[in-house]
């Protein structure tokens, strides 16, 4: 349903602010340009939840833009629901369900009703099928009572089930979710997970952008991690957590830097890797043979003088594959 090709995509860097970074060194052509998207490639399935994960800047929401032809990529194309991204782009947006993660277009002064009377009359939907498909949605996001009131006066979480009302107005095969869950109270955000697993079952292709590990973990059928504009990995959930080949994960806070000791800790047969949080002393030790690893560590911090602020044991999750490959936590 969705095909992307060696998708990149650059922009020009004002003169402004390519001299505040240029500094003292000689201006190049990296510095004229930012490289958003970098040569990525994927597909998504009738029927399957994708997921897209990545740090802030990693390049998910101008790709988003790309495959939903808001903007044009400077290099490869795609394939949406049979249609050419670049010369279709029409009938691919009559395919595809968009849901931003920042909702800036519904009137004000309109009610929620109305709004979405508004959006079905462009989208040219038959008066009296409209008028059906509005109530079925309103009555299936729960905003029955709400349908008449003023969208300026709806909740962060209410506008956020208009918006995804809006998004399948039509009925459309392809759904984009670019961070669908991030306004919504943690009962409205299951009820939406378990709305989007019905959509799947009725045969959607579903692309879902998220920074909830929990929610890809339990949706996705397979995720493309991004980093600085390109999938570093890709693949089933369950797959990536096995990928780190690891017994479980040993969470060890220490009370401050010691690279000396971290780098013998390193040297260790059963630690696989060791992660540093970002502007923490917090590290995440991938060890197998669990128990004798885990008292070798300590072992070593003892020699070391160290002192332990904090120690915990896990399984390994999805965030630990994306703390593994990306070196960060999601914020």
């Amino acid at each position: 349903m969705i095909e992307i090709t060696q998708i990149s995509k650059t922009f020009s860097r004002s003169a402004r602010v390519r001299a505040f970074a240029r500094g003292s060194h000689i201006e190049t052509e990296e510095d004229r340009v930012v490289r958003a998207v970098d040569g990525v490639t994927f597909e998504v399935r009738q029927g399957e939840i994708f997921g897209l994960l990545g740090p802030n800047g990693a390049g998910k929401t101008t790709l988003l833009k790309i495959i939903c032809t808001l903007i044009l990529p400077t290099e490869g194309g795609g394939i949406v629901n049979g249609f050419d991204l670049l010369r279709e782009d029409r009938r691919v947006r009559e395919s595809i369900g968009f849901l931003p993660s920042t909702e800036r277009s519904f009137y004000y002064r309109l009610t929620g009703r109305q709004n979405l009377t508004f959006f079905g009359l462009l989208y040219n939907i038959p008066k009296a099928r409209l008028k059906r498909r509005i109530s079925e949605l309103l009555k299936l996001m729960g905003l029955e009572e709400k349908a008449e009131e003023k969208y300026m006066k709806y909740s962060s979480g209410e506008k956020q089930k208009l918006a995804l009302a809006r998004c399948i107005l039509v009925d459309p095969p392809v759904l984009i979710l670019d961070e669908p869950t991030v306004s919504l109270d943690p009962t409205a955000a299951r009820s939406f997970r378990q709305f989007v697993l019905s959509l799947k079952k009725r045969g959607k292709a579903i692309l879902l952008a998220t920074h909830n590990m929990y929610e890809a973990d339990k949706l996705c059928d397979r995720v493309a991690i991004m980093d600085s504009g390109k999938v570093v990995a890709l693949d089933a959930p369950s797959t990536l957590k096995r990928k780190l080949a690891s017994d479980g994960v040993m969470l060890l806070t220490l009370a401050e830097e010691r690279k000396t000791l971290i780098e013998k800790l390193r040297a260790l047969r059963t630690v696989i890797e060791i992660r540093r949080e970002k502007e923490t002393n917090c590290y995440h030790i991938f060890i197998r043979d669990g128990k004798k690893t885990a008292e070798r560590v300590l072992k070593i911090c003892s020699e070391y003088g160290m002192i332990i602020r904090h120690i915990a044991f896990k399984e390994p999750t999805l965030e630990d594959v994306f703390f593994s490959i990306t070196g960060g936590k999601i914020e």
